[in-house]
């Protein structure tokens, strides 16, 4: 196993980058919830410092969508790409689910 070195990210610095989400607090597992947290902080600073347009998530029907910020827009994210490592992933993912088999 790898161990990682995790820094610390305040509610604060969650919140304003639309990353504070109670389902990341994991009860009795302070530092797995510290860990979810980060990434997810780290995964909304990616997108930020490449320009990709935030994502949204709808809690319920009829509720407005909240963003958040590790999340990339859906249809930026269909359209670039952009979640995938290279464009020979994209290529591949996109020929995979362009035929759908019968049965």
């Amino acid at each position: 196993m790898v161990a990682a070195v995790i820094a610390a990210v305040s509610q604060e610095e969650l919140e304003a980058a639309h990353c504070w989400l109670d389902h990341d607090r994991v009860p009795g597992r302070p530092e797995l919830t510290e860990f979810r947290r980060a990434v997810r902080y780290h995964h909304a600073k990616w997108r930020d410092a490449n320009g990709y347009p935030i994502g949204t998530h709808r809690t319920r029907p009829g509720a407005p969508p909240r963003l958040v910020g590790s999340h990339l827009d859906l249809e930026f994210a269909r359209e670039s790409g952009a979640s995938f490592l290279t464009a020979k992933a994209v290529t591949a993912a996109r020929d995979r689910t362009s035929y759908v088999e019968p049965h």
